[in-house]
């Protein structure tokens, strides 16, 4: 009986319905589950929603100035409550500052991509971020971002 690859399931966090949309449509164009929400205090519910279900999210993918839930406050909430399910953000040029802030706060803030970027570049990252995140827990290491 051959065994069928479970494909990563990632959650999209944006306050812009329109590039949420793209973004889904590109993720599961690459072989990816795709969950999106708007609000970003729907993200640490559905992260624990989507793990009582037996289909646990593999990395949130989120505007850095998500509405409900800013940032700063989301990840050490993420990380208390046992959920270190890296986090890949969505920047625009003048949230550099804010990004490099928030990297050096919290260990599950592992990449960034700016807007505007190709689909193709999006799934690379993505999939070079979860290979990087499935090793380290393989060898039970402290992660770091990935080079």
């Amino acid at each position: 009986m051959r065994k069928v690859k479970k494909r990563k399931h990632i959650l999209v966090a944006d306050r812009e319905s329109g590039f949420r949309f793209a973004v889904t449509v590109a993720l599961r164009k690459g072989g990816f589950q795709v969950t999106d929400t708007g609000d970003g205090g729907e993200v640490i519910d559905t992260i624990h929603r989507a793990k009582a279900v037996g289909n646990p999210v593999d990395l949130v993918m989120a505007d850095i100035r998500l509405p409900g839930f800013p940032c700063l406050k989301m990840l050490p909430a993420h990380e208390e409550k046992g959920s270190p399910v890296p986090v890949f953000f969505v920047t625009g040029l003048d949230d550099l500052g804010l990004l490099s802030g928030i990297r050096s706060r919290c260990s599950i803030a592992f990449d960034h991509i700016e807007k505007p970027f190709a689909p193709v570049e999006l799934v690379e990252r993505i999939d070079r971020i979860l290979g990087h995140h499935e090793a380290a827990a393989a060898a039970g290491c402290q992660e770091t971002p990935p080079g």
